[in-house]
């Protein structure tokens, strides 16, 4: 059976702790549009640093990103919150993604892996190897806090879909910059599917397919995977 229910987002305390060691899965990087702007740590991006978003590790800590199809490996801090995409488990600076040689495919199965304080020698070339100095430096994560304002929803019409999210936590902050970039009317679908709970972020207020479509293809531009969805 399927539940589902509508609530607009706007203040949440949310407290995330390190989990796992070790994880595969895909990476992306990021656009040149975000160089310069603030990271959720609040140091500036920089697209020729090595740092990385990440969902809850705290910021600081350096991770081995290896890429699984090349064996190359680089070195990179995190600094940032995301990805917002399920299927997607870390976001890697351009100078990164080049040292990981992946920037033209604009994704690739890596594995990362957390890093102690210590030295690290990791493969950048299949016959040599580059050493990179990793401070003992860590921050703990502080947990984060959102403004709130929640009413429950009857929307009709066309939405487009940005992301879909089992953890609240990574779609608040999707939402967050959601908002700051475009400032359209956001919605959450929560729907719980065979047992699974399954939050939604939406943009709406669309009458038409067509005016749905077009905001996609201007939204595609900061997040890939939107589509265009129908609202019943």
């Amino acid at each position: 059976m399927i539940k589902t229910f509508i609530y607009s987002i706007v203040l949440i305390c949310i407290s995330i702790s390190l989990s796992g060691q070790s994880a595969t899965g895909i990476a992306t990087y990021y656009d040149d549009k975000f160089d310069g702007h603030n990271t959720a740590s609040g140091e500036v991006f920089d697209q020729n640093k090595l740092t990385a978003a990440h969902r809850n590790l705290p910021f600081g800590t350096k991770l081995k990103v290896t890429n699984l199809e090349n064996s190359k490996s680089v070195i990179v801090r995190v600094n940032d919150r995301g990805p917002f995409v399920d299927s997607r488990l870390i976001d890697l600076s351009r100078s990164a993604a080049e040292m990981l040689d992946f920037v033209v495919a604009g994704m690739a199965r890596v594995r990362i892996d957390v890093v102690p304080a210590e030295d690290v020698t990791v493969s950048s070339e299949p016959n040599s190897s580059v050493k990179y100095k990793v401070d003992d430096k860590r921050v703990d994560f502080p947990g984060e806090y959102y403004e709130l304002d929640i009413k429950y929803s009857h929307p009709s019409g066309f939405a487009v879909q940005v992301g879909s999210f089992t953890e609240l936590a990574n779609l608040l902050r999707m939402a967050q910059e959601l908002r700051k970039i475009h400032g359209r009317n956001l919605i959450v679908q929560v729907t719980d599917v065979d047992g699974k709970k399954v939050h939604r972020l939406l943009v709406s207020g669309f009458d038409s397919r067509a005016a749905a479509e077009s905001e996609a293809s201007r939204l595609k531009n900061d997040f890939r995977d939107c589509f265009v969805v129908e609202l019943k």
